[in-house]
């Protein structure tokens, strides 16, 4: 396996291979190796979205402290796919939002790319955690951009009402 998770490519396309083949690795210390230097090296939004792998429930607790680093990271990227991967391993239970700081202060805070993977976030949260989101979005202490495209995404999700909307509508900046 060690052929091909070294870079393919300074292309999309490779870098996407470089993330297929590191989802492959079915040893975690090894494909946590190898995706701490996939997220260095992130230049792409896409290539960010579409990056899975299996995360098991007792490596979790790891996991979550890389995905602090890359929060702490200069590449808006790499703090971007730290967002998505809390996003699609962490958030459907934390109905605290607990990781909120710490998606909100990033060290790429004003990247357009950052704030969109926010507010992508916090919509996600919206379908679960409406009342919650609600209050967050009522007591908003973080970028008024984010906020205006948080709400722009929850209006967008099928499921948001009409009377939602109009609500909603009121709290943009």
């Amino acid at each position: 396996m060690r052929i091909y998770v070294k870079p393919l490519s300074l292309f999309v396309w490779g870098n996407i291979l470089h993330g297929l083949f590191i989802k492959e690795i079915n040893d975690y210390k090894k494909q946590i190796k190898y995706l701490v230097e996939y997220a260095k090296k992130l230049d792409n939004w896409a290539i960010v979205d579409i990056f899975e792998f299996k995360l098991k429930d007792k490596n979790k607790k790891d996991f979550l402290s890389h995905i602090k680093d890359w929060l702490r990271d200069n590449n808006s990227y790499t703090n971007r796919f730290a967002i998505v991967m809390l996003k699609k391993y962490y958030l459907k239970d934390d109905s605290k939002l607990s990781y909120l700081d710490l998606i909100m202060n990033t060290a790429n805070n004003n990247d357009y790319y950052v704030e969109m993977v926010q507010a992508w976030y916090l919509s996600i949260a919206y379908k679960s955690f409406k009342s919650k989101v609600l209050k967050i979005l009522n007591n908003w202490n973080y970028s008024i951009n984010v906020l205006n495209k948080t709400i722009q995404k929850i209006k967008e999700l099928s499921k948001t009402t009409k009377e939602e909307k109009e609500q909603l509508d009121k709290l943009k900046k």
